[in-house]
């Protein structure tokens, strides 16, 4: 082994243990399949040019056309973490190259720093696949540029001049990044001052040109594509993407401080560290033993390996990792898992998307009747796709179109599911999921060659193409795929002609529904939730009678409570068919009625407070006092 090789020898080996333990912690910590189920800025990726030409017509588009194939890793969490680790490992190494090029030295944990704030970000849950992408070609290009430092200067900036506009072709705004970089390794580092000022001076020439004359982009897009803060990016990722961005500079600007105080501070012959001769004084002993072993390496390197991890826990978004994990759980129809994960959550860490997921969990598991209001509940959570008005205009949730589109499909709402899956392909692309849903919709209609051309763009997917091509074998033996039971289900409940008006209630989109099939269950109890939520008892009494056509055992207990307010309230009796609200229902109200009277003369909160325990989970605490909490 030569003597070069024996000492890059530890460096190397510390290199290949820190990252066999990245990514191992990504493979286990992370679910990286979430972001390829649900996440809603999760890019597309379909095989052949037809997908590739609209990436090469903009600046930053080969990076994100790159990204989007390295993102499809996600399907497979090991090979996820393979990707994740590889472009760690590519920022730290890029990094190392940055700070020996400014003087830094051989030994450090300085460049590290970059994979860790690669880890930071993701515990964020964000999708960073194109800004990365474009931070390892910007910084590429800049550390083969740092390798000319004994080029002469003419030809560096030859070099330069016709490297930038490549850099910004490939990854956007990021080549002002790699022209930063260029202009202070020439400044700091070389002593071209000239040169290292006309290289930040080009870089704001070369996206003009490029948005002006050549490609006919905006501008701001031009200068800004996958930048942090740029319009397109995840938000959640902010931060740690600015962070990562600056980190190559910084490691710059650190390594030529360090050269130069080590410089200034280089003791004279005969003399101690302290400029002064002779042996240190006894009272130094304490702290020279000190400060020799805060100074060891291995100390060194275990301080910054406690305060990586520790940064790397406090990072990790759980609200995130909770409400990602219910998301896909929802979208695999795991019914059980998601309410068993919505069951600890307090009030204040519900979003709409959660009790969204809640109430459809209910639904499929045959308790939406009995227990919807054990939980926190909020109206426009039934139907996620809208919010509430803002004068009379709506705006649709991030994100809404897949849950609100399967769930108009699961009630019949064919045309419905249709608007909502073209609107989520025009907004995220070729999604698996969504062109699956597409070609569902269509074959529910009836339109065969409509879901062929779907499934064949299907075929293109990496992963879903082998289902796609097995589906297209089954439409030329049945066109319409009749013996499909999921199909067959959504035709026997679906309308003849639906609204016009996509943003009709909930409670015209039930009623018309149930017009068409009176057994539609899922129509008819989303209607009584509807008018449950809304305390609306007088149409919610006017809709008992549908009752007999859904033929529950008996009355479900959310149903009984509603009724004792209602004939409690109005005196009337509401038409039950017959039935009878049980003495357990009856017993629960008089109770409730009791302590009610006796605590609300002391405010709502404390009768809220005393009847909690006992009633929380009844309609009768949320028509009396508000439920267990809002939902933000």
């Amino acid at each position: 082994m030569s003597e070069r090789l024996q000492k890059a020898f530890p460096s190397l080996i510390g290199f290949l243990a820190f990252f066999s333990a990245f990514y191992l912690y990504v493979w286990l910590r992370y679910d990286l399949r979430q972001l390829y189920d649900v996440h809603a800025l999760f890019p597309a990726f379909l095989k052949g040019r037809a997908f590739f030409e609209p990436f090469a017509l903009y600046p930053g588009g080969p990076a994100e056309y790159a990204a989007a194939f390295l993102a499809q890793s996600c399907y497979r969490p090991w090979a996820s973490a393979l990707v994740l680790t590889g472009m760690a490992a590519a920022l730290t190494l890029l990094t190392r190259a940055f700070w020996r090029a400014a003087g830094g030295g051989r030994d450090s944990t300085v460049p590290y720093v970059s994979a860790v704030l690669v880890l930071m970000a993701h515990g964020r849950f964000a999708c960073y696949f194109a800004e990365l992408t474009s931070l390892l070609v910007a910084g590429g290009g800049a550390a083969a540029y740092a390798s000319l430092r004994r080029v002469r200067p003419e030809l560096r900036l030859a070099v330069f001049v016709l490297s930038a506009p490549l850099v910004h072709y490939v990854a956007g705004g990021a080549d002002l990044l790699y022209a930063l970089l260029c202009g202070m390794l020439e400044i700091l580092v070389s002593g071209q001052r000239l040169l290292g000022l006309f290289c930040l001076l080009w870089a704001e020439v070369v996206p003009y040109v490029a948005a002006t004359y050549v490609f006919g982009v905006e501008r701001l897009d031009s200068y800004a594509r996958l930048l942090p803060y740029q319009r397109d990016t995840d938000q959640a990722l902010h931060p740690w993407l600015l962070a990562l961005y600056l980190y190559f500079p910084l490691a710059v600007l650190i390594a030529c401080w360090r050269t130069s105080r080590q410089l200034s501070v280089l003791p004279a012959e005969g003399a101690d560290a302290g400029g002064k001769s002779g042996k240190p004084r006894p009272d130094s002993r304490l702290r020279h033993r000190l400060r020799s072993g805060a100074q060891h390496p291995l100390l060194q390197r275990l301080f910054c390996a406690a305060l990586a991890a520790a940064a790397v826990w406090g990072a990790f978004d759980r609200t995130a990792a909770t409400r990602y994990r219910i998301d896909q759980e929802a979208h695999r129809h795991q019914w059980a898992a998601v309410l068993a994960d919505v069951a600890p959550l307090p009030a204040k860490a519900y979003t709409f998307s959660i009790a969204h997921n809640l109430n459809r969990a209910l639904y499929e598991t045959g308790q939406l009747p009995s227990r919807m209001f054990a939980y926190p509940q909020d109206l426009d959570t039934l139907l996620i796709g809208l919010e509430p008005r803002i004068g009379t205009t709506h705006v649709v949730r991030m994100g809404a179109y897949f849950q609100a589109g399967d769930l108009d499909l699961q009630m019949g709402l064919v045309n419905e599911a249709d608007h909502w899956a073209h609107e989520a392909l025009g907004r995220y692309g070729p999604r698996p999921v969504i062109l699956m849903r597409l070609a569902r919709v269509s074959l529910a209609r009836g339109q065969s060659a409509a879901a062929r051309v779907f499934l064949r763009a299907l075929t293109k997917d990496l992963f879903w193409g082998r289902r796609a091509a097995r589906l297209l074998q089954r439409l030329e033996q049945d066109p319409l795929l009749s013996r499909d039971s999921g199909l067959r289900r959504i035709r026997a409940l679906m309308l003849g002609r639906e609204a016009g008006d996509l943003w009709v209630s909930l409670e015209k989109r039930c009623r018309d529904l149930l017009a068409r099939n009176p057994h539609n269950r899922m129509a008819f109890e989303y209607l009584m939730a509807y008018y449950l939520s809304q305390r609306d008892l007088k149409h919610f009494a006017a809709n008992l009678s549908r009752l007999k056509d859904i033929r529950y055992a008996g009355i479900p207990r959310h149903y009984e409570e509603a009724v004792l307010i209602y004939e409690a309230g109005s005196g009337d009796r509401a038409d039950l068919g017959g039935r009878e609200v049980s003495a357990r229902t009856t017993a629960s109200f008089e109770g409730f009625v009791g302590t009610y009277n006796q605590f609300i003369r002391l405010g709502p909160a404390t009768a809220q407070q005393a009847l909690r325990e006992t009633h929380g989970d009844t309609y009768f605490f949320y028509y009396y006092l508000g439920g267990l909490g809002a939902i933000k």
